[in-house]
């Protein structure tokens, strides 16, 4: 007993240890997108009360988020790390609270512990970790509501020997801190409606009396309607405002989808886009994929197994431990009810499923309680043995495909432009950059924007303000648009040129731009600035317009192809001098050896080969010259295929689109 209390402290101690040395590889060293749009407008606020409501303009009304977030940013200020050790404590309390919501069934604070870090290392709380002021502040806090708000209403369950005053006092706790979940995340309203359910249907509660329980679900209708007249008639703002600040829209197809991935990656198939759950089950090696399906099957058999015995105990009519079923149907409820805010909105990700993976692991442990063990050391053993195995499934997951998060991505982007800028590459002087890069089209020219905030995070790494000017290198001659050159001062603005393969770098292109280039005149300059024009630009949507053979049907917005493809199109094209065809892929880690080659077929069936190729990330350009006139009626587009994996399909890799470009004389 006392060795067991020992190592109890010692796991006390070790836990945020374990979670700070668990996600540091993730840890976000660069502040950008979001967080440093809150901090820079944080910073522009002079009144306590318009920081504290800072999002309200963003039509998101959560207090309780923003009085934190006010607190850590004037606390922590530009100091990165220390925002990374307060979510490492926020996200230690919840792996505490959980714990002490999972001994109330396993009676073991040890076993508890373990169990807990099912939610301490999970790898829906990687966001939780790895954002600034949308992590601790919001998504941790949020969560640490709600498992205090389910910690008081199951206990008020759990707790048939409690008199009916304690039974209200901790439904009444339980929906004090709902209110507080509620004010830091809107999303958490929906625990309101379990509470109702509880109060006025467990069986359990049959103690209170009538009128105290109906005043009960009073309270939380009344907390609800408190929450929408505060939006709608102080701050006109909408009930709910989908991620994003998109207006909710729900279309029942993206609902049922959303659903079925957001249920499948609770049960440990992970689904989804991989920018937003890293890698997916299907991804998986084959022994991997047997080993989440051997604990999906474990859980299975325990669920089958417990509702089979409580509802036997129901049915006969002599079982004091029905209490127990019953909290598992309930939990069933909020778990549903936790997930209809995550499916509701434009996408689904990961972080939005923290609730319901929780009841889910409760879940659990409810029915593992409930077997019949001979004794108590063989009981503990076993359940530890089974919460080890369910850890691993969670930590293969994030340590396969943790590096594939759009945010991590994000985070690196950031980093590159915050070196170039605290090295001297991009100097403090320049009140104008100009990025040079491939393909810059709208989508990208977007996401730079948005982990740059359009400049501020030189704002918030130098000192000043920058705007930014995107320039297409891969379509305009001589590297940047003529017309902008002429307006180019090199005391105020800079060139840059960003890389992201196969590292990410800035290089400073501006002492290479040559000095006559700049006395150029309006009309020499619109004619040096001549673009490429697109002969074909195919893609998953269109392509079955096209005759094609070796490409399957559309999967999760692309389609596999079987290392043979052919695309024949639908008019001889007539090719001469230089030729550029993009090859656009998704390429997952079964694919890391992967290269694709595109050939062209001529009408003359004799092949044109690429004179050269380069790869950026996913994608491949290859440039074809022919001296002469060539007509081309094929597309060929070939690669080795995929070996031991469990698709019956002959796969090599997932193809998204294909362009053809040539210079205009």
């Amino acid at each position: 007993m006392k060795n067991e209390r020992i190592l109890f402290i010692a796991s006390l101690i070790a836990i945020p240890f374990i979670i700070y040395v668990y996600f540091i590889r993730w840890r976000t060293g660069t502040i950008y997108g979001d967080d440093l749009q809150m901090f820079s407008e944080h910073s522009r606020l002079t009144s306590l009360y318009d920081k504290i409501h800072l999002l309200v303009p963003l039509q998101k009304y959560r207090p309780i988020q923003g009085i934190v977030m006010h607190a850590v940013m004037e606390g922590f200020q530009k100091n990165i790390h220390a925002y990374y050790v307060f979510n490492v404590a926020a996200q230690t309390i919840n792996t505490f609270i959980f714990a002490a919501l999972l001994n109330l069934f396993l009676r073991s604070p040890l076993l508890a512990l373990l169990f807990s870090m099912t939610l301490g290392i999970s790898r829906f709380a990687l966001f939780n970790m790895t954002q600034l002021l949308n992590g601790g502040p919001l998504e941790a806090l949020a969560m640490t509501f709600f498992l205090l708000s389910l910690l008081y209403v199951v206990k008020a369950m759990r707790n048939s020997e409690w008199e009916a005053p304690q039974k209200q006092k901790a439904i009444l706790l339980s929906i004090l801190f709902a209110n507080l979940g509620m004010y830091t995340h809107e999303r958490y309203i929906v625990i309101f409606p379990f509470i109702f359910a509880v109060a006025l249907f467990f069986p359990g509660l049959k103690t209170i009396a009538s009128r105290n329980r109906i005043a009960l679900a009073v309270i939380c209708v009344v907390s609800i309607l408190l929450n929408i007249g505060i939006k709608k008639y102080i701050y006109s703002m909408p009930f709910f405002v989908g991620t994003a600040g998109t207006q909710m829209s729900p279309s029942i197809t993206n609902i049922l989808q959303f659903f079925f991935r957001a249920v499948l990656s609770i049960f440990q198939i992970n689904s989804g886009d991989g920018y937003l759950v890293g890698i997916t089950f299907s991804y998986l090696p084959r022994l991997d994929k047997l080993f989440v399906l051997f604990i999906l099957m474990l859980v299975l058999g325990i669920f089958g197994w417990f509702i089979l015995q409580k509802w036997k105990e129901i049915r006969s009519d002599h079982g004091k431990s029905s209490s127990m079923f019953f909290i598992f149907i309930f939990l069933w409820l909020l778990f549903g009810l936790m997930l209809v805010p995550a499916v509701s909105t434009i996408r689904l990700e990961q972080r939005w499923l923290q609730a319901s993976a929780a009841v889910f692991v409760l879940q659990i442990v409810i029915a593992l309680t409930s077997m019949p063990f001979g004794n108590l050391k063989v009981r503990n053993s076993i359940l530890g043995i089974f919460a080890l195995l369910f850890l691993g499934t969670d930590i293969m997951y994030l340590r396969k495909g943790g590096d594939y998060f759009y945010m991590v991505n994000a985070e690196k982007d950031a980093a590159a432009f915050k070196d170039a800028a605290l090295s001297g590459t991009i100097t403090s002087r320049s009140d104008v950059l100009y990025i040079l890069g491939k393909k810059m089209d709208p989508d990208t020219e977007s996401a730079y924007r948005w982990f740059l905030l359009d400049g501020h995070l030189f704002e918030f790494y130098q000192g000043k303000l920058k705007k930014l000017i995107f320039v297409d290198s891969s379509s305009i001659s001589d590297r940047i648009p003529a017309d902008s050159l002429i307006k180019f001062d090199s005391g105020k603005a800079q060139l840059v040129l960003y890389s992201s393969y196969p590292k990410r770098i800035v290089t400073d292109l501006t002492g290479a731009l040559p000095k006559n280039m700049l006395k150029v005149s309006i009309a020499s300059a619109e004619k040096k600035r001549k673009m490429d024009s697109a002969l074909l630009f195919v893609n998953v949507n269109n392509l079955s317009g096209f005759s094609t053979d070796g490409f399957y049907d559309i999967e999760h917005g692309f389609r596999w192809t079987n290392g043979n493809a052919h695309l024949r199109l639908r008019d001889v094209y007539s090719l001469k001098d230089s030729v550029v065809a993009e090859l656009t892929t998704f390429m997952p880690p079964a694919c890391k050896n992967i290269i694709p080659k595109v050939t062209f077929r001529t009408i003359d069936s004799t092949g044109l080969q690429p004179i050269s190729s380069m790869r950026i990330q996913d994608r491949f350009i290859y440039t074809f010259y022919t001296t002469r006139s060539t007509n081309v009626v094929q597309v060929n587009i070939s690669a080795d295929t995929l070996r031991n994996h469990a698709d019956k399909r002959i796969l090599s890799f997932p193809f998204i689109s294909l362009q053809i470009k040539k210079k205009v004389e």
